[in-house]
């Protein structure tokens, strides 16, 4: 693999754990003022209003888990065809980005493709 494609696939990797805190902040800053101003006024939140604010929200949260979700097919498929690893080592790459998939793309990225040849 080229470096350049190399450098791509690391940006890939740190995109999905990055995305996650970004979501989080969007949320947030996107419920938060509904909730204070609903509580400071006394009234209930219309659902009608708090799901108009949230649809943008979550167009945005699917095609940022719908993009994620690519990447991470692409580390799991990566992992299972490299022929660079041993056996235990190969399997133990697959449990790892399986169980602790945003965690592990960057890791699996930096000792199984950044520091092959």
């Amino acid at each position: 693999m080229s470096r350049d494609k190399k450098i791509l696939w690391g940006i890939l990797a740190i995109l999905p754990a990055l995305a996650i805190v970004v979501s989080m902040v969007l949320a947030f800053n996107t419920l938060l003022p509904i909730i204070i101003e609903a509580s400071q006024s006394g009234l209930d939140i219309e659902p009608e209003a708090l799901l108009s604010q949230l649809a943008g929200l979550w167009i945005g949260l699917s095609l940022i888990s719908l993009f994620s979700a690519v990447v991470w097919i692409f580390f799991l498929v990566f992992s299972i065809k490299d022929r660079s690893s041993k056996g235990d080592e190969q399997v133990l790459w697959v449990i790892v980005l399986i169980f602790f998939n945003f965690i592990a793309l960057p890791l699996y990225w930096y000792f199984r493709m950044w520091k092959n040849p």
